[in-house]
Parts: structure tokens; sequence; C-alpha cells
């Protein structure tokens, strides 16, 4: 009985023992497997860089923050246990969110500004879930890296597709007939830059998982199998920033693994396997050209999906057939060694000859690279979308764009111009007609738009999380969890190397696996024995609660007002009767409470107020969104459309003037600019007009110009002689355009000014000034 009954002292002790270990197991896997959820469908909802899409993920991981929160809180699996490099790079990344937010006082496009706030708290909260996700089971790296495997293998799969199987589709789920426009892959992030990052920092992880010896064979195969799909998608985006990121990866990884000959070996493997099927794509038609049928790429699709298959089953017999060849050779860590030191030998030897056929070329050495940096600098030519941008050096115009973030950067150094605002800036400094949002460099944009405060608080933030996942790394022994560890660092490097000269931070879809690995890497696992928080944990979910309550309230807002506004733009452009216009009119309020920053409601407003025919309020709700939005160049236009709408000179010359300030390169704003001043010097005030006998300078018609209307077609209410709707107009602003009378009554009379007559016509004799009636 002594011996099978445990003591008092066992018995309490059982519970705390057997419960917190139960949870132990149970509840990371679910953080893990909901994490991944939500990074797949960033993936999947376009990147989730825009609107709904943004929305609905930061909702998302607000309520995985609140059950992780619970789970903590109720003394369940969940723990949190960082070490200080971890926990200052949070630091600095919520520092970072706060600082945008704080953007709203000085920002120029202050919504803009309020999306990217809500965008760096998204990221500060998957940083914080994935650090405690760490903290609560050991083994969350291994977990992380063959979820994120699994997606973006599933992604890379979808976007295959859309060159294998075109026809396919379902609707309402998906449709693979994404390529007719456009041959490059794309789909499903919608940016094709961003797929071949996406599949940069996976190709790390199956390289190696197919390297691991302990695995089993079925578990190696499917590695296998996703390197060779993520290569080949990664070459059918014709991304060269996505082929530098594979690069950057691979090498850290070999630089990183302590199996080199192997990783050499599946590398070499899946980069022959995936030459031929690369091949095939760039030479049929359906798989390289744009704008072919889609009879042509279905045929030409199948030949692609079966030398993909093909390429496949030669990659896992010739990796099979080479590990069993190893297996039967001794092969010492030292030969591994000698063999990647070979490996970097032939790669210096390579680039030496490579160098030294350039140096005793035509044009020599200093004229290649010089050359070659007068091409990148320079506007691309030819097709961007086609298999040769591949071995072009042309920047994209990626060029022209760091010159105006830095140009911007260099106007306000300290505080920028608001997160969010390069959209705006980008339309002062631009050298040409190309419009864009994005830098297209993480650093440059940070640094015109947050400043130098917000670049240093995300390299902070981002170099101590790394620096806490080398810390980890070293203190970790040899197995998978180091090999786990070893795969997303060098995804991580990929993913730094790539957001130099990309918008990375910009898109979730990309970022989000980026960080949970990052944050996975560098948790400190906690003490499994542990069982209640100290403190009041009831307190702190209540508190945390609230807190993520108005993330998500600021999350939904501007997404609902956004939503609300389209709705109303598209009514008032389709022509819709009066009762929906009436409807679309409400909706466009709406939006305007629910977002009192953002000035596409009020534009909204004022098309559906135009459209109606209430000219007037259309100008109001224009002079509401300039007085929102100052530096707003497309509502200055709109308003400058309003006011000669309504014959109002001296508005539509100020209107026009500040948007030709605000965006110079706007061929739209070009032209209101030269019509206000040739409505300012009529022809006949000219300086060459002396003595000629010229047409009198054109009066503003009080129709609607097919320049300064947004709808494309007046509206029906508009006659010959202006405005005829239930507002009419205004006659102040119409006498603007006369003339002023003499008042009526008696006064001194002036002389009739004597005209002098050209000298080769006759002189006419002067006739008696008329008479005036007395008054009445």
């Amino acid at each position: 009985m002594a011996a099978t009954t445990p003591s008092p002292v066992a018995a309490e002790r059982l519970p705390a023992t057997v419960g917190p270990s139960r949870g132990w197991r149970a509840h990371p896997v679910l953080l893990a497997l909901a994490l991944a959820a939500a990074s797949t469908y960033a993936a999947f909802a376009s990147g989730a860089t825009h609107g709904s899409q943004q929305a609905r993920l930061e909702v998302l991981l607000v309520l995985i923050a609140l059950g992780a929160m619970v789970s903590w809180a109720s003394g369940g699996g969940i723990r949190w246990q960082t070490g200080r490099a971890a926990t200052a790079g949070l630091v600095l990344l919520v520092a970072l969110a706060v600082w945008s937010a704080l953007g709203l006082l000085w920002s120029i496009t202050p919504d803009g500004t309020w999306l990217e706030a809500n965008r760096a708290i998204a990221y500060a909260l998957v940083v914080a879930l994935a650090l405690a996700l760490g903290s609560s089971d050991p083994r969350a790296p291994e977990r992380m890296i063959a979820l994120l495997l699994a997606s973006a293998s599933l992604v890379a799969l979808y976007a295959l597709g859309t060159k294998v199987v075109p026809g396919w589709r379902i609707p309402g789920l998906f449709d693979l007939d994404d390529a007719t426009a456009v041959s490059r892959l794309r789909a499903p992030l919608g940016y094709s830059n961003a797929l071949a990052l996406l599949c940069a920092l996976a190709l790390p992880v199956s390289v190696t998982a197919a390297c691991d010896p302990s695995r089993r064979r079925r578990e190696r195969a499917p590695a296998l199998a996703a390197g060779l799909l993520l290569a080949v998608v990664v070459g059918l985006t014709y991304s060269r920033g996505g082929v530098v990121a594979v690069a950057v990866g691979l090498v850290v990884l070999l630089a990183l693994s302590r199996r080199r000959a192997r990783t050499v070996l599946v590398t070499a493997g899946i980069g022959l396997a995936t030459a031929p099927v690369l091949a095939v794509a760039f030479t049929l038609d359906g798989t390289s050209e744009n704008g072919v049928g889609l009879a042509t790429r279905i045929s030409d699709g199948r030949l692609l999906g079966l030398t993909f298959v093909a390429s496949l089953v030669l990659l896992l017999v010739g990796v099979s057939v080479a590990g069993r060849l190893g297996r039967r050779v001794a092969w010492p860590p030292a030969r591994s060694r000698l063999m990647a030191r070979g490996a970097v030998v032939l790669a210096a030897l390579g680039l030496l000859v490579a160098v030294t056929a350039v140096a005793v070329s035509d044009r020599g050495l200093p004229g290649t690279v010089s050359d070659r940096l007068e091409a990148f600098t320079e506007p691309p030519r030819g097709d961007a979308l086609a298999p040769g941008r591949l071995l072009t050096t042309t920047s994209q115009n990626r060029w022209a764009w760091w010159q105006e973030a830095a140009g911007a950067w260099s106007d306000r150094p300290v505080a920028g111009w608001g997160a969010g605002s390069f959209r705006a800036t980008h339309l002062r400094y631009r050298v040409d007609e190309l419009t864009v949002t994005q830098a297209h460099s993480v650093p440059l944009q940070l640094l015109s738009e947050t400043g130098v405060v917000g670049l240093l608080l995300f390299l902070g933030g981002v170099g101590a999380l790394g620096a806490a996942a080398v810390i980890r790394l070293r203190a970790t022994p040899e197995g998978r969890g180091r090999d786990a560890r070893v795969a997303a660092l060098a995804a991580l490097a990929a993913w730094g190397v790539h957001g130099l000269y990309d918008s990375d931070w910009s898109i979730p879809g990309v970022t989000v696996p980026a960080l949970l690995l990052l944050g996975v890497t560098a948790a400190t696992p906690a003490d499994a024995r542990r069982g209640r928080p100290a403190g009041s944990p009831a307190l702190a979910t209540a508190g945390v609660a609230l807190a993520l309550s108005l993330v998500a309230a600021s999350a939904i807002l501007p997404a609902w007002a956004d939503g609300k506004a389209t709705d109303a733009l598209l009514a008032a452009r389709a022509g819709a009767d009066e009762i929906a216009l009436g409807e679309a009119a409400a909706q466009a309020d709406l939006a305007a409470r629910l977002d009192p920053l953002s000035v596409r409601p009020l534009l909204a407003a004022a098309a559906v107020a135009r459209r109606r025919g209430r000219l007037l309020a259309s100008r109001a709700f224009l002079l509401e969104a300039v007085e929102r939005q100052p530096e707003s160049a497309e509502a200055w236009r709109d308003l400058a459309g309003a006011s000669f709408t309504l014959a109002d000179r001296v508005g539509f010359e100020r209107a026009a003037r500040r948007a030709l300030e605000l965006d110079p390169r706007s061929p739209r704003a070009r032209q209101l600019a030269l019509r206000a001043v040739a409505y300012r010097t009529p022809p006949g005030a000219s300086a060459t007009a002396v003595g000629t006998p010229l047409t009198p300078a054109p009066v503003p018609s009080p129709l609607v110009d097919p320049l300064a209307d947004p709808l494309a077609d007046p509206p029906a209410e508009l006659g010959a002689t202006g405005p005829t709707g239930p507002e009419g107009h205004s006659p102040v602003r119409r006498r603007a355009w006369r003339r002023p009378r003499r008042a009526p009554g008696p006064g001194p009379r002036r002389a009739p000014r004597r005209r002098r007559a050209p000298r080769s016509a006759p002189v006419r004799p002067r006739r008696a000034p008329r008479r005036r009636r007395p008054p009445r």
C-alpha cells in the first residue's frame, strides 16, 4: 500500500506537472497551425496589401493573439520567456509602429499613414506570437519551417497550374487562367517578384530536409519535389531579384550547414532538373509569349507538365542512387570540408575567368562596367515581361524611384513625410509620367517616409532579433533543431537582401512568414515545469484584450470606408438611376465619417453629386477634400474641373496652379494650367496683337469640359446657358466673367475715345454719342 499510494506532497505536485505538460504539447501546435494559416491566407489574398484583405489578416492575427493570451493566463501550454536581444528587437518594432502612428501629426497623406501604422502593429504582433511559440515549444523552429514549406509549396503549385492547366476554373473558388495577357507567373500574390521571394524563402528549407540522413526516404522525396517546384516557379517569374535571393539563401545555407557535401549534391540535382523544364517553358509560345489564345496555352501547358514530371522522376532516381553510393563509400567530415573548399575554389576560378574575359574584350573592364552601369540607370528598353529580361542589367526604373526617395528624404531627413507618403512625394520628384506607390527599396522608402528615426528603429529591431537567432543557433546541439535554425537563417538572409531592391515591407504575404521564422529562431524555450504565471493574469488579459480590440477597430474602419467609397464611385461611373445614386451618396457620406483622414470618400461623393447634376454640392465636397488633404494632387485636379464647370475663374486658376505644383508631370495638370494661363491672358492683349484684327478671347463655356470631367460624359441637366439642376448656379461666380457695368443714373460723361485707324484703311466719320434716357 505504501509503495503504490502517493504521498500528499506527490499528489499535490502531480496535477501541476501533468496538466501543463499536456497543454505544452497541444497549445503550441495549435498556435503554429494558426500562424501558418494566417501566412497562407496572406499569400492567396494577393499578398494582403490593400483594403479588406489587409484588414482580414490583421483581425485574424488579433484573434490568434487573444487565444494565445487566454492560454497563457490559464496556465496552459503557452509560455513567454525571451532573452534581452529578442526583447529589445520586439520593443524596437513596437516603437516603429508607434512612430508611424505619430506621423499622423505631420503626414501629407494621413490615410496612408493610418494603414502603414496598422501594418507595423500587425508585424509587431506577428513577432510577439512567434516569440511566444518559440518559448512554449522547443521544436517550434522545426514545426514552423515544415508548415511554411507546405504553405509555399501550395502557393507554387497554384502558380505553376496557371501555366500547366490554364483551363481549370471553379467559379467563386479559383481560376487558373491568369496568364492571358502576361506570361510571367504572378498569381496568387499578384506580383511576380513577391512570388519569387516566397519560393526563395522556402527553397533552403526543402534542401535542408532533403539532405537530412535521419529522415526516411518517403520524407526526403516530398522535400525534393518541393525544391524542384519552387525552383521552376522562380524561373518562370522572370525575376532577377528572386534569382539573387535564391543564390544568397543557398550560399548562407552552405556556409552554416554541417552537411555541405549533401547540400551541394542536392542543390546541383535540383538545378539540373530545373534546366530542361525552363528550356521547354521558354521555347513554347503558349508558355512564354503574352496574349496567346487559351487553346495554345492548354496544349503547350500539357507539354510543360509532362516535362516537369519527367524531370522530377529523374531527380528522385538520381538522388537516390547517389545516396546509396554515398553510404557505401566512407565519407568523413574532413572530406566534406575539402569538397566544400573545392567548390569555393572552383567558383572563385570561374569568377576570375569571367573577369579576365571581360578585361580582354573590345571595351575592356572599365568600359564594360561603365556600359552596364549606364544600362542600369537608364529607363528599360524592350519587353520587360519576356524571359529575356533575366539576362538584362536594367533597373526597371528603380534607379529613378530611389533618387526620388532620396530627394524626399533630403527635404525632411529626421521625421520624413509620414508613413505611406511616397505615393504623394513621388509625384513631386518624378521625371516621367509613370506612377508608382512604392520606392522598391525598404531602407530608402523608410527614410523618405519615416526619416532617420524610422529607419534606425527598423534596423535595430530586425538586427536585434537576428542577433538573438544567431545566439540560439550557436547554443543548439547537432540535430534537426540546428538544421531548422540554419534553414531559417538562410531564408532570412534571402529576405533581407531582397528588401534592398524591392518593397517587401509593404507586402504581408512575404513579410509575415519571414517574421515568423525570425521570431521562433530568436526565442528562448521556457521551462515546461512552470505552472500559472505570476502576478494577476486576469488583469493582464483584460488589458491586452482591450488593446487588441482597438487594433482590430483601427484595421476595420479604413477598410470599411474604402469599400463604401468604391461602391459609390462605381455607381457614379455606371450612370445609375436617381435611387441608386441616392444610395451611393449615402454610402460615400458614411465612408467619409468612418475614415476622417481619407479624401477618397469625398471624391466619390463629389462624383455622385456631379452625376446627379448638383454641381455646387460637388464643388463643396472637393473643397472639403483639399482642406482635409492639402497635398492631394487628385483632389486639386478635380476641384479645378468643377470650378471650370461653374465658371469660377479665380478658383479654377488657383486649383490648376496648385495641382501643377503637386504633380508637375501630370498631363492633365499641365493642360489645366495652360488653359488657366490662356484665360488670364486673352489673345487681344498680347504684345504681338497690336494692329492685328484677331478674334476676341474665348469666353469659357459653362458646359462640362471633357478634360476636367472625371465621369467622361456630362450630366443631362447642363444646357447651353449653364447648369439648370435643382441647385441652379451662382450669379456671383457668373458675374466674374463679365465686364462690370457702370451704375445707372446721372453722372459725368466721358468723351468717347478716338480710335486710330490703320494707314491703309479709310478714315470713317465720327458718330455722335448716343444720349442716355433719364432715370425714372
